[in-house]
């Protein structure tokens, strides 16, 4: 159906549907009504989803956001042995009773969700986010979303359910 999606760009008669094939003799007015209120052609988008949740953005970017603010994890690293711990009274209940007064404080690191490497700085989990996220055949999903509130809708049944 992308023929009949490219000819309602380029106004080409005759108007077929791309959403049911339906093709309208009635005119362009016509048409356009019935992609807007029968098959809501202009709701669906394309969109990339989260493969953790269901979160759909409508783009790469904002994707790769969600994945760094949602997903990472922050753990606080032992400056001495391998040990890292994801709240700080731990860490620091750990180098007290480990380490002694050897040491005070520890660094920060964050894990990739995706493939579980740790980075020392937020700024280098983002880079490494692009390896993954830039594939985007594993994040693109066609989507509705509703035009008055901005929801979407994974289903064209759940976005008709919203709209009644």
């Amino acid at each position: 159906m992308l023929w009949a999606h490219q000819r309602i760009h380029k106004n080409l008669a005759p108007y077929t549907c791309p959403e049911c094939g339906k093709w309208e003799k009635g005119g362009r007015g016509v048409f356009l009504k019935h992609l807007r209120t029968a098959c809501h052609h202009y709701a669906r988008s394309k969109g990339y989803k989260c493969t953790h949740c269901a979160a759909v953005y409508d783009h790469v970017n904002l994707l790769k956001a969600h994945v760094q603010s949602a997903h990472a994890e922050q753990f606080f690293k032992c400056p001495i042995c391998p040990m890292a711990f994801k709240a700080i009274p731990n860490i620091r209940v750990h180098i007290l009773n480990t380490h002694g007064n050897q040491v005070a404080g520890y660094r920060s690191i964050y894990k990739c969700p995706l493939c579980d490497t740790v980075f020392t700085q937020t700024t280098l989990l983002s880079t490494h986010l692009d390896t993954h996220i830039n594939d985007k055949s594993n994040h693109i999903v066609s989507h509705f979303r509703c035009l008055e509130c901005h929801k979407s809708f994974d289903s064209k049944e759940t976005f008709l359910q919203h709209m009644q």
